[in-house]
């Protein structure tokens, strides 16, 4: 029988290591750098196999406020580690709980989509591009990244779906929108052809060059303020359209597949109710 050799390393080597692993499929390492700060601000030159549940204690009771995003990004970091043979505290023993009642979380509602949809032109390039980032956003579930990322090769005209690569996971799924959608899509992609393009992106800004995540937030703050009365942020429809399979009589394993999460705990997190939602549920089972 072979022995599995391990590494020990100072907490601010694996931290670097991880970060640049987040980088190779990731857009958002700079995210994780900041909420493991904690830990690398106050223990950054120990080394890894040092960290014990008692060292995790005394930094969440040093925080105030929500300590959830360090805890958590803290778990997948010391997951990575134990991929890594890098010797570090089990993530079995971090608890990630949180420190406020997350009832409340925001999320697109159906009806607040074609709201937004419908204050837009149906005769413009800008137009016709923002309904159907709103809608495709809403109706895959896919991470702005990821929908981002599509390519004009990557549609086929006849399907109104497609397989993706995951962005955290890497695993392959498929992603699918409704036909009034995809007609969408057509008439977008006619309208792309005559633009001075210069990027295989599927979305493009009205200068011909990639549409960065920045400039869609942007799209969203001003288009949902007008229609609904406030701001909504892009990553609100994939939480709509976690809650949205729900309502429609769909289970966690479906909300987990559609969204491409591999793991059941991290699509729970995409099913907190509003209080009127949370009223409707229980309602149907009086």
């Amino acid at each position: 029988m072979g022995f599995v050799v391990t590494y020990t390393m100072t907490i601010n080597q694996a931290v670097e290591e991880f970060l640049n692993w987040k980088s190779t499929h990731m857009d958002n390492e700079g995210t994780y750098k900041t909420a493991l700060k904690p830990l690398t601000d106050f223990y950054g030159s120990w080394e890894t196999e040092d960290v014990t549940i008692t060292t995790i204690t005394t930094i969440v009771s040093r925080r105030k406020g929500n300590t959830f995003m360090f805890l958590t990004v803290l778990k997948i970091f010391s997951r990575y580690c134990h991929w890594a043979k890098i010797n570090c505290i089990n993530p079995h023993l971090i608890k990630v709980r949180r420190k406020y009642d997350p009832v409340e979380q925001p999320y697109l509602l159906e009806d607040e989509v074609e709201t937004m949809c419908s204050i837009l032109p149906d005769d413009t390039f800008l137009g016709i591009r923002n309904q159907l980032i709103i809608r495709m956003l809403f109706q895959t579930g896919m991470r702005l990244s990821e929908l981002l990322e599509l390519t004009v090769s990557s549609i086929d005209a006849q399907e109104n779906s497609l397989k993706i690569i995951t962005k955290k996971s890497k695993l392959h799924r498929h992603v699918g929108w409704s036909m009034d959608t995809h007609r969408l899509l057509q008439t977008y992609l006619g309208m792309r052809v005559s633009k001075d393009w210069r990027t295989e992106r599927l979305f493009i800004n009205k200068h011909g060059a990639i549409l960065t995540s920045r400039g869609v937030e942007y799209m969203f703050d001003k288009i949902s303020e007008e229609a609904l009365g406030e701001k909504k942020h892009p990553h609100m429809a994939r939480h709509g359209k976690a809650i949205d399979v729900f309502k429609k009589g769909g289970t966690i394993y479906h909300v987990k597949t559609i969204l491409g999460h591999s793991n059941l705990e991290s699509a729970l997190t995409y099913l907190r109710l509003g209080a009127k939602d949370s009223l409707e549920l229980v309602k149907r089972f009086i």
